[in-house]
């Protein structure tokens, strides 16, 4: 997973919408859905609170950065 997919799917995990983490991130709302995609396609997966899960799994984000604010 890419540092910006990464980026979206910790925002993601923190309950935010794709248009919030797009203005949190600097990016377009087009953008985010493409970096969730992705991700989702590279898990397999196609909810995106199964993609927190599986991103939780392999260690790719923690419940620390979920819940630091």
């Amino acid at each position: 997973m890419t540092d910006r997919q990464r980026d979206c799917v910790l925002w993601a995990a923190r309950g935010k919408t794709d248009w919030e983490i797009s203005q949190i991130l600097g990016v377009s709302h087009e953008t985010v859905i493409q970096h969730l995609k992705h991700a989702r396609e590279r898990y397999g997966v196609q909810k995106r609170a199964h993609l927190a899960v599986m991103a939780l799994f392999d260690g790719s984000i923690s419940f620390a950065d979920i819940f630091m604010r």
